[in-house]
């Protein structure tokens, strides 16, 4: 699955998804809901990767899974 966070590359990376097939593609308007959605989505043994800027604060992203995995959740 592959998430974003709005910014530029939400304009580049719709036309691909389209394109190319990539169904498990989300977009969020910020961080903060990507945050929110993504700790459900989590399994344990998944691996996770989170790039982006300082601008899309994708650190809030991974305070999100960090917070949510220190509760057992």
């Amino acid at each position: 699955m592959y998430c974003g966070v709005s910014g530029v590359l939400l304009r580049i990376w719709l036309p691909a998804r389209a394109t190319e097939g990539l169904t498990a593609t989300r977009f969020f308007a910020s961080s903060d809901a990507a945050a929110a959605e993504i700790v459900n989505e989590v399994r344990e043994g998944d691996l996770i990767l989170v790039k982006g800027s300082r601008s899309v604060e994708t650190d809030k992203v991974v305070a999100g899974v960090e917070t949510e995995v220190s509760a057992g959740g």
